[in-house]
């Protein structure tokens, strides 16, 4: 019950200080566009950079992973294909991590609870709605 008044305490704060929130979450969202993470597989044969916003800035596949291909062999295709899934997802992993750090960040910065601290992503919803 406790944690529910502090959680409403904790949004009074912020619909108080929405306008400067929104001015500085908007250049956070700026700052993620140029932020970038690089997820890898095969030992780095396979590199894929994502940004903050989640869109793959480059795919990099290495000259000699490109020279063992022979495109009508069926089962090579098939290993680049999962390599480049698989350096995908970790930079996608990599990419979640960081916008949840500096979310983080954020949230310390205007002294309010981290979203985990909330019980969820939405800051104050999850706690506030018993989730």
């Amino acid at each position: 019950m406790f944690d529910q008044f502090k959680h409403l305490q904790a949004l009074g704060k912020l619909v108080g200080r929405m306008d400067e929130i929104k001015e500085r979450f908007a250049q956070v969202q700026e700052e993620l566009k140029l932020k970038t993470v690089t997820g890898q597989a095969g030992g780095g044969a396979v590199r894929v950079v994502v940004n903050g916003t989640m869109d793959i800035q480059s795919v990099h596949l290495e000259p000699t992973l490109v020279a063992s291909m022979d495109a009508s062999d069926g089962k090579t295709r098939e290993l680049i294909q999962e390599l480049i899934a698989e350096a995908t997802n970790d930079a996608l992993k990599k990419s979640q991590a960081m916008v949840r750090g500096l979310m983080a960040d954020l949230a310390k910065e205007f002294d309010l609870p981290s979203p985990e601290e909330f019980g969820g992503d939405l800051p104050g919803l999850g706690g506030l709605l018993g989730n």
